[in-house]
């Protein structure tokens, strides 16, 4: 799946509003101004802080003020709060909430939080413990409301499918002390701005979506489309998904291989009518109550890089809801047997050019993995023996050391040295390999655009190298991180 990813809100098309619900019970409130309509579509994405594993916050309101003053117009209501963990984010899109809006220009953003709770990565214990530290708003306050101005502003006409991105900055939001450590308080800041809207990709790209199928259908009134399936998400919303003859499917023969409680990934866009559209869909196995996918980080490895047995996991999602065995934000140890299937995710391969193992040899602190696990009984559990791990994609937040390596024939393909900040691996040396496909991003064009003084993020596919690595015909600098880089962007 080729990602397009993250910010943090974008506000859709009209036939969105038959594509999502919340508990089979979605509200959307508009005011009504007899200029017609459009949907609304929120979807979430970060700026990561370096000393921050998770930032868990609930999104309790989200209101569009007219240009000129006027009555709020609600774009995500209290009913529909939902509850998010940002650092999770970094480099993605995912969607939040949909609802209908009035025609009109929209020239601020009012958005509520509530219940944050921070968690940062211990370092100085063996293994590195999470902790969720006392977390709060300035002055204590339960709630908290950021009014951020959109810019340029949001124009919607009646019918016509619009988007807007609120780009949460956790680093901007969550205050540090004189000596840099993370002190609980938040203070919430948002850049918000218009989508753009492209004829490849509609009006936004959905990355990395996963979850739960519900129900499938293998007809469509929409010639356009071959059938569709329902998606609930962690959240409990669901989503409906359209697919098409180009839709790809790994791991089952199509759309009617798919069967209710399948755990499935997959990249998606949002169409110029407000349809959600699969491009690439991975199916796992099926969860129930024996068997749990976990998503998260890993925090360590041992008995060490290049030759790990078994892995520390810090646990951000899981399906089913299985947080009686396995709380959330909690740590696991993860055991690799001979048993266990480790491979990249169908929808990353497409970075994977270098064509690099996920192997024992290979997992490394910050990478980002969804693990297959059994579940006995209801108990709380802490290790497990994994069936399958597959490495996905995370986008990382860091510095150019040095001058990148160009390729002689193509001025996007080469590598760079990249400082990474990350709570796993603050400080460390990561190669980014690029390739002609690697996408630059506000307003990077190639690698002769990358400065030192530049914050980037780059997402992609990490992996610890032990041995001799050559890639795009240049050696790389081994042993070591290979970060092969799907995006480039500049941190604004």
């Amino acid at each position: 799946m080729r990602r397009g990813l993250i910010a943090l809100t974008i506000l859709l098309g009209l036939g969105l509003l038959l594509q999502f619900g919340c508990n089979g019970n979605t509200r959307f409130q508009a005011a009504s101004n007899g200029g017609g309509s459009a949907s609304l579509a929120v979807f979430g994405g970060d700026a990561p802080e370096c000393g921050v594993l998770s930032f868990q916050v609930e999104v309790t309101e989200v209101d569009l003020v007219p240009q000129g003053g006027g009555t709020s117009v609600v774009a995500l209501s209290s009913s529909d709060a939902i509850s998010v963990d940002f650092a999770a984010l970094t480099g993605f899109h995912t969607i939040l909430n949909l609802a209908t809006v009035p025609a009109g220009t929209y020239s601020q953003a009012k958005i509520t939080l509530s219940n944050p709770q921070i968690t940062i990565l211990d370092t100085t214990v063996n293994p590195p413990a999470a902790e969720t530290i006392p977390t709060s708003f300035p002055s204590s306050a339960a709630t908290v409301t950021a009014h951020p101005n959109i810019n340029p502003v949001l124009v919607i006409q009646n019918g016509a499918p619009q988007g807007l991105i609120l780009d949460f900055n956790l680093r901007k939001s969550i205050q540090v002390d004189g000596s840099g450590q993370v002190t609980g308080v938040v203070n919430p800041t948002f850049r918000v701005l218009p989508s753009v809207i492209t004829l490849v990709k509609g009006l936004g790209e959905l990355d990395d979506l996963h979850g739960t199928v519900e129900s499938v259908s293998t007809t469509s009134s929409d010639p356009n489309f071959v059938g569709s399936f329902t998606l609930q998400r962690p959240s409990g919303r669901t989503l409906l998904v359209n697919v098409t003859n180009s839709t790809e499917f790994e791991n089952v023969s199509g759309l009617s291989g798919l069967a209710p409680g399948m755990f499935v990934e997959f990249d998606a866009h949002v169409d110029a009518k407000g349809n959600i559209t699969a491009e690439e869909v991975e199916v796992e196995e099926q969860t129930d109550v024996t068997r749990a996918v976990l998503f998260g980080t890993v925090t360590s490895v041992s008995p060490s890089l290049g030759g790990a047995s078994s892995f520390r996991l810090f646990v951000r999602e899981e399906f089913p809801d299985v947080e009686n065995v396995v709380p959330l934000r909690s740590q696991v140890t993860v055991n690799i047997t001979a048993n266990t299937v480790m491979r990249v995710a169908f929808g990353a391969q497409s970075v994977n050019q270098a064509g690099l193992l996920f192997s024992t040899t290979s997992i490394t602190p910050a990478e980002h993995v969804a693990v297959l696990v059994p579940i006995s009984g209801s108990m709380p559990q802490s290790i497990f023996n994994a069936n399958g791990i597959v490495l996905r994609q995370h986008g990382y937040l860091g510095n150019l050391s040095g001058t990148p390596t160009v390729s002689a024939s193509d001025p996007k393909a080469g590598l760079f040295s990249f400082t990474i900040c990350s709570p796993t691996l603050q400080g460390q040396p990561v190669t980014v390999v690029t390739f002609s496909d690697t996408q630059y991003e506000n307003g990077l064009t190639d690698l002769p655009s990358l400065t030192s003084t530049q914050t980037l993020i780059v997402r992609g596919l990490l992996f610890y190298e032990a041995g001799p690595v050559t890639i795009n015909g240049m050696p790389v600098s081994t042993p070591g991180w290979v970060l092969e880089a799907g995006v480039v962007r500049e941190l604004q």
